[in-house]
């Protein structure tokens, strides 16, 4: 995970370099590679009350939510919109919550260098034991082991020396089946810049 993670800081920023380093890593030590994991929504449905309270959710991140306040914005009774959600998302409405706070506070570990009472209250948190608790569920790592784990990417890359490639080039070099002749590509213009 460092090699590609270093790589990808040195050749590209730092958004890439997490998401390459996700992408690549494997955790041997782990009986779980959930942390690793990406949580985008399920949103390939066609249940338009459900969309609304999935971007609605995604767009108010820092506020405490209720299923009855998110039944009463989208104009749904309450059952109706549980069972509704559950089934074209395979999540309750509360995991749901859960997964989006929480793949948010996960970005903004990989991304600043804020503490994580601060990321705790930016995802709408006010209680340090759920937040641990949460998070630890989801992930299967608590937030300061995961904060450790991307802290290491973000000394990097205030450390690396930044040689920009074009994002499309990066993209397209390091698809998984062509990282190695990336790679060996990279250095070989390296060198004979060098």
């Amino acid at each position: 995970m460092e090699l590609t993670a270093s790589f990808g800081k040195k050749y590209a920023d730092r958004e890439i370099a997490v998401l390459t380093a996700k992408y690549f890593a494997i955790d041997i030590d782990r009986n779980s590679q959930t942390a690793l994991t990406m949580f985008n929504g399920q949103k390939s449905h066609q249940d338009e009350a459900v969309k609304r309270a999935q971007e609605y959710i995604e767009k108010k991140i820092e506020e405490c939510m209720t299923v009855d306040v998110l039944a009463e914005e989208m104009a749904v009774g309450k059952r109706s919109f549980e069972q509704r959600f559950k089934r074209v998302t395979n999540n309750s409405v509360l995991e749901y919550i859960q997964r989006v706070k929480v793949e948010a506070a996960k970005r903004s570990f990989e991304t600043t260098m804020k503490n994580i009472t601060e990321v705790m209250f930016d995802v709408g948190y006010s209680d340090t034991k759920a937040f641990h608790t949460t998070f630890k569920k989801i992930t299967g790592l608590t937030p300061i082991d995961y904060r450790n784990k991307y802290d290491k990417l973000a000394r990097m890359h205030c450390a690396a020396r930044c040689t920009v490639l074009n994002r499309e080039y990066y993209y397209t070099l390091f698809s998984r089946r062509n990282l190695f002749y990336g790679i060996m590509k990279v250095r070989k213009s390296l060198r004979s810049k060098a």
